[in-house]
């Protein structure tokens, strides 16, 4: 059976209008938006604005509509764990949730005897009698009220339908497919009620059709059950949305597009599936079919970037050295540029060529910030923040479908150890520059840095050069000019001032857990006495007393002194090194966690 247009997308936020006078036997000339409106059902009448329910209930026929309270709708923000009322009314899955309070017909409190109603989602309400009170589920029923098209039934709670987690396991020639769905471990839980309402559909083999499937590939249920990639499997057999009679392809949760035909004597088919039976549910649909799915054959995530026509990332991944971990059996989630975000970070960057900008030395570094560990669906990406293997978080706007500023243009493509989405911008965690802007506790080391013009070599347009940096604290910089007898101002000024600075910086990035003993060349030309003593690092003997505030193109370290070449000739002198960080000339650790 094809869905009835009702579902067409057309139809949401607008009331079909039957340009006909309205009158009843009782007089009354208010139709039952109207009427709802004069009994003060502010928020229902809101969310029939927002999301047509598939019927005219401004109309001439008659309808049914049971209508819930303010406060049912403000109750309906906990139960489905929404931001606030607004998210709830402008939630996709509302439309479903809204037909489910409207019957065709009128039926009068007298017409409502314990039993079963069908309603203009295609799913039922189930009417009691409980104490001399008419119940639908745990919501009251109240007095009715006439409209000039139909009746109004208050309720004190909203009519939530099932949702495709409740209703697959209801139908009961769904068992295998219900079986193998619980086995996968986790896709159930992920077709419930969604706290930002998405809406899916699901294409359900029934059981006729597994057996069917297990005689052509001779294998029986378990060893199907048992199969490593079966969460693959059933999921492409979801998709992100209900399939409309405009459709001609819908693309599964695993980024595969098949092919939809809708026949007016045969009915639809997805994949080649037949679909006998669509039953409705308040998140979506299921699409009871006559075949199994079988997706295409994995392939590893560079492989499947590959595929994706994403060869500039691919380049660049093999440029920087990421190609081996994207092809091993470690999970991840790449979030890929495509190739004209990469053309457009050449200007951005300020390179000569893309093939310049491939060949930067923070390239890894910036790659990285665009892997996640784990295999993140995009159905599953409800966090703000999430650490990367760079170390720097990145932040999802999911209402823009925005990961830090870029537009996720296209996504859910499933690989052997990940999955990859891609992005419409090259993204880049903060500049070492704007990580010391940013630190509340280094206010005085940033306005010296932009004193002493001396910003730029951390910032993202350096040509891809990497830099620790050993920032010392405000309290440091105080006791300095404490000891030295000047002030703020008179450092700022000073014409050492740069000198000094660089002391405080070496190239490459090294975080603490890469520490070695050794001294190190910092940018000034002279060197830093820097160790680590179990994870205590310290430099020309002075603490780090916070390690690893990570920059994109390279790593801050905060210490409690400003140092000076004088503390590194009187640690020398006496023959006590202290404990130093090996940051040493050529250094490569940068690269060895790949």
């Amino acid at each position: 059976q094809v869905p009835s247009p009702r579902w067409s997308l057309s139809m949401r936020g607008t009331f079909a209008v039957a340009g006909v006078l309205l009158s009843s036997v009782s007089g009354e000339t208010k139709n039952l938006v109207e009427k709802a409106t004069e009994l003060g059902y502010t928020t229902l009448v809101n969310a029939l604005g927002k999301h047509a329910v598939g019927v005219p209930l401004d109309g001439a026929d008659k309808y049914t509509l049971f209508a819930p309270s303010n406060e049912a709708f403000t109750e309906l923000v906990t139960t489905l764990d929404a931001e606030d009322l607004d998210k709830v009314l402008d939630r996709d899955d509302l439309q479903y949730i809204l037909q489910n309070h409207v019957m065709s017909g009128e039926k009068k409190a007298a017409d409502l005897a314990p039993g079963s109603y069908p309603t203009v989602l295609g799913s039922s309400i189930v009417v009691s009698e409980q104490g001399g009170k008419t119940m639908i589920g745990e919501a009251e029923v109240g007095a009715e009220v006439a409209a000039a098209n139909g009746m109004i039934h208050p309720v004190n709670k909203v009519l939530l339908p099932l949702s495709l987690q409740q209703a697959l396991p209801s139908e009961t020639s769904l068992s295998i497919f219900v079986e193998a769905l619980e086995k996968a471990g986790g896709i159930l839980p992920r077709l419930g009620f969604h706290k930002e309402g998405f809406t899916f559909s699901v294409l359900a083999p029934d059981d006729d059709a597994f057996n069917a499937y297990f005689t052509q590939q001779n294998i029986n249920k378990q060893a199907f059950l048992d199969m490593p990639n079966l969460e693959y499997v059933l999921l492409h057999h979801v998709f992100s949305h209900p399939i409309f009679p405009d459709h001609d392809k819908i693309r599964t949760w695993v980024g595969v597009e098949m092919p939809v035909v809708h026949d007016a004597t045969s009915g639809m088919t997805v994949g080649g599936a037949q679909v006998a039976t669509t039953v409705p549910a308040g998140n979506g649909m299921i699409y009871i079919a006559g075949g199994v799915l079988s997706p295409p054959e994995l392939k590893n995530l560079v492989e499947t970037a590959t595929g994706a026509a994403l060869t500039t990332f691919v380049q660049a991944v093999e440029t920087a050295g990421l190609k081996a971990t994207l092809e091993g059996t470690d999970m991840y989630t790449v979030f890929a540029p495509n190739n004209d975000a990469f053309t457009a970070a050449v200007t951005d960057l300020k390179e000569a060529s893309l093939d310049a900008l491939l060949a930067r030395n923070d390239m890894q570094e910036i790659l990285k910030f665009h892997v996640l560990t784990g295999r993140w669906m995009s159905n599953l990406l409800t966090w703000t923040t999430q650490p990367t293997l760079q170390g720097a978080d990145v932040s999802l706007d999911l209402a823009e479908g925005k990961l830090s500023g870029a537009l996720l243009v296209d996504g859910d493509v499933w690989a052997t150890n990940g999955v990859v989405h891609t992005l419409d911008k090259v993204i880049l965690p903060d500049s070492c520059a704007a990580a010391v802007a940013a630190h509340s506790d280094l206010s005085i080391l940033a306005e010296a840095l932009t004193k002493a013009s001396l910003l730029s070599p951390f910032e993202w347009t350096n040509g891809g050069k990497l830099h620790t940096i050993f920032a010392p604290t405000d309290a440091a910089f105080q006791a300095y000019l404490q000891d030295t007898g000047i002030d703020k101002q008179a450092l700022l000024d000073s014409a050492d001032l740069p000198e000094i600075l660089q002391y405080h910086v070496v190239s490459g990035k090294v975080m603490s857990s890469d520490v070695t003993n050794g001294p190190v060349a910092t940018l000034n030309q002279t060197t830093l006495n820097l160790a680590k003593s179990g994870a205590e690092v310290t430099v020309n003997g002075v603490d780090v007393t916070t390690a690893d505030v990570v920059c994109g193109n390279g790593v801050v370290h905060l210490v409690g002194s400003v140092l000076s070449p004088e503390t590194v000739e009187a640690d020398t002198a006496s023959g006590a090194f202290g404990f130093s960080v090996a940051l040493a000339a050529g250094l490569v650790l940068q690269q060895s966690a790949w």
